[in-house]
């Protein structure tokens, strides 16, 4: 989550890039799980794994991010009112797609989701 960003920076989609990790965080779980995975791997008594790292970024009116990040918060809404994050009268869920389209396409940002990280090691056996 913390590489998630826009170009140039977006408000609507920093507050939702904000309610999404503040939300992720004060429930209790960690927002850079992919970052740590060495450390996992080490703490499981596994070799240091090999990795990669993939993720969506997009623009322009078609992107299909704006409806990733309205389901995203969609589904992480009553966390975030239960947590204090957010309230869905800010969140506006419904209408959000349409309102990160109507910015991004304005201000011709770019929108980098977090990258999808796998890890695996080759153990004998």
């Amino acid at each position: 989550m913390p590489l998630t960003r826009s170009f140039p920076e977006a408000p609507l989609f920093g507050k939702c890039r904000g309610w999404i990790i503040d939300t992720i965080e004060r429930a209790g779980f960690e927002v850079d799980m992919g970052g740590r995975l060495p450390m996992v791997f080490a703490g499981a008594g596994l070799p240091a794994p090999r990795m990669n790292s993939a993720g969506l970024a997009g623009s322009g009116p078609d992107s299909p991010i704006y409806d990733y990040i309205a389901g995203t918060l969609r589904s992480l809404l009553p966390m975030a009112e239960a947590v204090g994050t957010a309230t869905a009268a800010e969140v506006e869920v419904d209408t959000l797609a349409e309102r990160l389209r109507n910015e991004a396409v304005e201000q011709q940002t770019c929108i980098m989701l977090p990258p999808f990280v796998g890890a695996w090691v080759n153990t004998p056996g």
